[in-house]
């Protein structure tokens, strides 16, 4: 179960640190942290689709039956 969870959960926190600086909770209660946390990994998501829509203007479209994919296949939801 570790090896699963280290592919993919802790390369999320690990962004959240790294690029968004989110290092601790600047609020207390849970309902507060609860919306902090969704804020920031909804901030996380966002910057993943500005990614995935500049890949898209980059690349050519693609033709034939697999051609109408999802603009984003991976979204981090948190839940309690």
């Amino acid at each position: 179960m570790y090896a699963h969870r280290k592919i993919e959960i802790e390369p999320i926190f690990a962004d959240l640190k790294t690029y968004l600086k989110f290092k601790r909770f600047s609020v207390r209660g849970l309902t507060a942290a609860t919306n902090e946390i969704g804020i920031a990994l909804m901030a996380e998501n966002l910057s993943k689709l500005s990614k995935t829509v500049k890949q898209a203007h980059i690349m050519p479209k693609k033709s034939g039956v697999n051609c109408h994919e999802p603009a984003i296949n991976t979204t981090y939801y948190f839940r309690f």
